[in-house]
């Protein structure tokens, strides 16, 4: 099995969300676009406007990976977030939908998401 090392901090189902549904891009702003020194000695800011896939948006290399002994593991990602996120999205879609009778079953999951997402905010903060 391979190993992940693109950890999204914004989950692609959730992203897919704010899709239209002719479209497969989102509208994303770089907060911290690239700059590059011209021969002359000024400084462009590069573009910072970009359409990208939920796949290009809001992910980090390595957010969820660990380390021992140069040894690379995903099992944050995998064994936790992946849980979460799986059973999140049906608690999410639940409440989105306004079904109640599922919405009373992932009660605890809807909120088990939430906390994640506050998690994962507090990692790429702190990263």
């Amino acid at each position: 099995m391979s190993i992940t090392r693109r950890n999204h901090y914004v989950p692609k189902w959730y992203q897919k969300r704010f899709l239209l549904p002719t479209h497969t891009k989102l509208c994303c702003l770089d907060l911290w676009p690239d700059t590059k020194k011209l021969p002359n000695g000024s400084t462009v800011t590069m573009n910072n406007l970009h359409w990208w896939t939920p796949r290009q948006c809001f992910y980090e290399y390595d957010l969820y990976t660990t380390s021992f002994f140069g040894f690379v593991n995903d099992e944050v990602e995998r064994y936790l977030f992946g849980t979460i996120d799986t059973e999140g999205s049906a608690a999410i879609r639940a409440f989105i939908d306004n079904d109640i009778a599922e919405l009373h079953k992932l009660f605890n999951k809807f909120f088990e998401y939430l906390d994640a997402q506050k998690i994962r905010l507090f990692l790429k903060l702190s990263g």
